[in-house]
């Protein structure tokens, strides 16, 4: 595939496209729609001695590195099992965690960030880069909502190991094993994406936020954890900024800006197009990985954009992306889900040899 900085092509060129033939391949690379799923060129692991480093040491290190990860989140499943609250098919982490007693809330949080903190350094986070700008507060941090672009899977990890935040998920994270219960013990909010529901997500959000700043303003430890959430709404490339959902601005309340970068030069990190055990080894076999994190000032809303929850997002990802643009070159783009789905649709079936299906390669 060719780098996203390619000239795009009319979205009608879609039409038709084989994906095994490579020429038509690159040019469904170029469509502006895809742009921010493209997957990151990066030169090739045998035109460096860094790269000859890692594929002679990867047997070694991503085995014991594998282990060490595995051990860690049995250990902490066990602790969700003996600690956290039940789960069914139709539970919601957040209502869960709501019924646990204060004690077992607290050993799940502590046992949670210490256990998070570990896979980080297992998975080569062994020096994370944190920049404040001018007018962070942490005192903040335990009240607020962190609002973050998503770039990789270990976006979750190191807010994990943070701050120990609970997350929005797809529903399906409950029928994972071991992921589905450590995601309700969280505290997690469950999404069905198929389903006309998400209104009833954003009232428990809503609810969350509330209940997290009322503990604020009355200056009491809150009884649930704080949250983090990915207005994005899937992960890209780490070279676009996608517009955002307004689910986290709809309560009207402040929230905490937080952008993240992984500067990596070997392998990407980012979880945008990529097979799960290719991003699973790339990850490993990395001696190290590096990882920026840059804090906003505590954003308070106007009374304009409290009224209107869709200025209030824009006008954050304005914020966030203002950095971003100047420090990694990032640019704002109106792709969606749904044109993530239709280049997965055209990739996938290049993987498979076969031809695309038509419901999602034209335009929507």
């Amino acid at each position: 595939m060719t780098s996203n900085h390619a000239p795009s092509v009319a979205d009608g060129a879609v039409e038709g496209v084989h994906p095994t033939d490579k020429h038509s391949l690159r040019e469904v690379d170029r469509v502006e729609r895809f742009l921010p799923f493209v997957r990151e060129r990066k030169p090739p692991w045998h035109t460096s001695l860094h790269g000859w480093v890692q594929a002679l040491t990867a047997p070694v290190v991503v085995p014991v590195r594998f282990a060490l990860m595995t051990m860690l989140v049995l250990l902490y499943y066990l602790v969700c099992v003996s600690l956290g609250p039940r789960v069914r098919s139709d539970s919601n982490g957040a209502r869960e965690v709501l019924a646990l007693p204060p004690w077992r809330f607290r050993a799940l949080r502590r046992a949670g960030k210490a256990s998070s903190w570990l896979l980080l350094r297992v998975m080569g986070f062994w020096r994370i880069r944190h920049d404040y700008l001018p007018g962070y507060d942490a005192s903040h941090r335990r009240y607020t909502t962190v609002v973050c672009n998503h770039i990789s899977l270990c976006d979750i990890v190191f807010f994990m190991a943070d701050n120990m935040c609970a997350f929005v998920s797809k529903h399906g994270m409950l029928q994972v094993p071991l992921v589905g219960r450590i995601a309700a013990s969280m505290g997690c909010i469950f999404v069905n994406r198929s389903q006309k529901g998400v209104g009833h997500a954003t009232q428990w959000i809503t609810e969350w936020q509330t209940r997290l700043w009322r503990s604020r303003l009355e200056h009491i430890e809150p009884a649930v954890p704080p949250l983090a959430m990915f207005p994005e709404g899937t992960t890209t490339n780490g070279q676009f900024l996608l517009r955002f959902r307004t689910g986290a601005f709809v309560s009207g309340l402040p929230v905490q800006p937080v952008v993240l970068a992984y500067p990596n030069a070997y392998f990407s990190l980012a979880y945008e197009t990529i097979r799960g055990w290719r991003f699973l080894l790339g990850l490993l076999s990395q001696h190290r990985n590096h990882l920026r994190v840059i804090y906003f000032p505590l954003y308070v809303p106007s009374a304009e954009e409290r009224d209107d929850p869709a200025l209030y997002a824009e006008n954050v990802r304005r914020l966030m992306l203002s950095v971003l643009e100047r420090e990694y070159g990032v640019r704002p783009s109106d792709s969606t889900y749904a044109d993530k789905l239709a280049y997965h649709d055209i990739v996938r079936a290049s993987w498979r040899k076969k031809r695309p299906t038509r419901r999602d390669t034209k335009h929507t």
